[in-house]
């Protein structure tokens, strides 16, 4: 499964601050691989995949 890799920021007690790279996931083509803007034109189950991870890698629901 592929993995997306996430830099964390400490800003603060109760907060979670990150970034991510395009590594780590679903999307092919220009938006590959870690997309998860549904506003691109990207393939939406490759979104959904990808958001689907960042949301298991946060431990998040998706409506987060």
């Amino acid at each position: 499964m592929p993995e997306p890799q996430l830099t964390y920021y400490a800003l603060g007690e109760g907060i979670t601050a990150f970034s991510t790279t395009r590594h780590g996931g679903y999307s092919s083509g220009s938006y590959g691989e870690f997309n998860v803007n549904c506003y691109c034109g990207d393939n939406q189950e490759a979104i959904a995949r990808n958001r689907a991870l960042l949301c298991d890698k946060l431990g998040i629901a998706d409506d987060r």
